[in-house]
């Protein structure tokens, strides 16, 4: 039986040649049949009256004027700090981080880096070297970042806790120590996921010196960040929430009542008593994480802290302890 016309095999005894240039063929008309119902639909749009697709929106464009890649994210902001700071000079900064820790459900505060990262050997392997930061948030890109309060970086702050973040009302006491001395002034001020205010202050200059220390004045949930100390930068983003910028303004002197409060003079030192050291930061570290601190009441939570500043020293490895155990 003779075959019909469509039965034969594709490209049967069809020479390579001939192959070829049907396949140039086909390729030319697909491509001017695209082109035709590209320009087609340009023109269609001019007259096209139907609903509109919605154009999704891409943000900024990756590239600057001059085709350098931008800077976006916690980068940018890390290097913004390093180069401008706060006031117009470069912050020693560091990647830190704020993930929720499994074992005790809490938010860590911790760096990734250490002094070695640093070419000044600042703690926490802070820097203001740029090919060092475009490195450290890039092996660990869902960093934040802080820096260390300080002589060195110029600043310390007034941590005040809320009931939200860490059931004491240091809203409530500020408004109380105001009431008594009169209203701060503003300053540059941050806000935390948990809503604490951040009020970053200028360094004194007269001498003094500020350390870490909690329940300033007597009141529960006003802390001090200050020699020794860190604090997350915005805007850093943890579970619950973003590190906000509220007042960027630069950092003021504190006003003289404040820091009647929360100053010692700098020839003054704290001897720790080394019977009471601990032997291991890490393991001391360990076990106050698994202490249960939701029943307790002030004296206790108070002697707890009394006794994690004696086995560390003073140290601010002991008062990061003692603020995640306060929660």
């Amino acid at each position: 039986m003779a075959k019909r016309k469509n039965d034969k095999a594709p490209d049967a005894g069809t020479s390579e040649a001939q192959k070829a240039t049907r396949k140039s063929r086909h390729g030319n008309a697909n491509k001017n049949k695209t082109q035709s119902v590209t320009a087609r639909r340009r023109s269609d749009d001019l007259h096209y009256t139907g609903p509109q697709i919605p154009v999704p929106d891409l943000g900024p464009d990756p590239l600057d004027e001059h085709g350098a890649a931008r800077e976006t994210g916690i980068l940018a902001a890390a290097l913004s700090y390093a180069t401008r700071g706060f006031d117009g000079h470069g912050l020693y900064v560091f990647p830190v981080d704020v993930s929720r820790n499994a074992a005790t459900g809490k938010f860590n505060k911790k760096a990734f880096t250490k002094a070695e990262y640093s070419k000044s050997g600042q703690r926490w392997g802070a820097t203001r070297d740029e090919a060092t930061l475009r490195w450290a948030f890039a092996k660990w890109p869902a960093a934040g970042v802080a820096a260390p309060a300080g002589p060195e970086n110029r600043f310390w702050v007034l941590d005040i806790d809320t009931v939200k973040g860490h059931d004491r009302d240091g809203i409530a006491e500020l408004r109380r120590l105001e009431q008594t001395y009169g209203p701060l002034p503003p300053t540059r001020e941050a806000r935390s996921p948990s809503g604490g205010r951040l009020l970053v202050w200028a360094w004194p200059d007269d001498g003094s010196n500020i350390k870490n220390a909690t329940n300033v004045g007597g009141c529960p949930g006003i802390d001090v960040i200050g020699n020794g100390g860190m604090v997350v930068l915005p805007p850093t983003a943890r579970g619950d929430g973003v590190y906000e910028q509220v007042n960027d303004g630069a950092p003021i002197q504190a006003p003289g009542w404040l820091l009647n409060i929360v100053a010692s003079k700098a020839h003054e030192h704290y001897e720790p008593n080394k019977e009471l050291l601990a032997e291991n930061i890490d393991e001391l570290a360990a076990a106050v994480a698994v202490v249960p601190n939701n029943d307790l009441g002030w004296h206790q939570w108070k002697s707890f802290g009394m006794a994690i500043f004696a086995a560390t020293g003073g140290s601010d490895e002991g008062f990061e302890i003692f603020k995640a155990f306060s929660g």
